[in-house]
């Protein structure tokens, strides 16, 4: 169910003549807020959305450029990853609504209006990588927390000299023949 506070997302794509149609969006961390399981809590990313209507339905082009509020799986403090992609989605019309894959989406002739903000969402979160870490600076330093990184050293050190001790590392000497 989309929530009211989206309503800013909805293309009148009913009403849109054949041909080239241009949208922007400023999304910001008040757009992520309609999303209850976001792992992102705050960006600022503008869309802009080339809408290429046509017989069939719609080629749809978003162009996304800023940055999103992720957290450090190294050090797991909050940095700002800058992106900069590109998606594509298709309309087509259909009989009834509904999305049959990542890039097709079927409109009913009989909906006037199309909610581009879950696309947005999910565009923003595909463009983010599975391992977020701070980048290196100039010097190919890490950026982390160096605090918090020290610290979960010493926990992996601990681990570590746990895992030497273990009654189970004596069994690795046996040899089967």
């Amino acid at each position: 169910q989309m929530s009211s506070n989206l309503k800013q997302y909805q293309i009148p794509f009913a009403s849109l003549s054949l041909g080239k149609h241009e949208f922007e969006f400023e999304i910001d961390g008040k757009f992520f807020e309609n999303f209850e399981l976001s792992e992102i809590h705050d960006a600022k990313v503008d869309v802009k959305l080339e809408v290429q209507k046509n017989q069939q339905g719609g080629d749809l082009t978003f162009i996304m450029t800023g940055e999103a509020k992720v957290m450090c799986d190294r050090c797991l403090e909050d940095f700002l990853f800058p992106f900069s992609q590109q998606y594509l989605l298709y309309l087509r019309y259909g009989d009834e609504s509904f999305e049959a894959t990542d890039e097709v989406v079927y409109i009913s002739s009989t909906e006037n209006r199309f909610n581009v903000a879950q696309h947005i969402y999910e565009f923003i979160h595909l463009s983010l990588p599975m391992v977020r870490v701070h980048p290196m600076d100039n010097e190919g330093n890490s950026t982390c927390n160096k605090q918090m990184t020290e610290k979960l050293n010493q926990y992996s050190a601990k681990t570590d000299e746990l895992i030497s001790d273990s009654p189970w590392n004596k069994l690795k000497d046996i040899q089967l023949n």
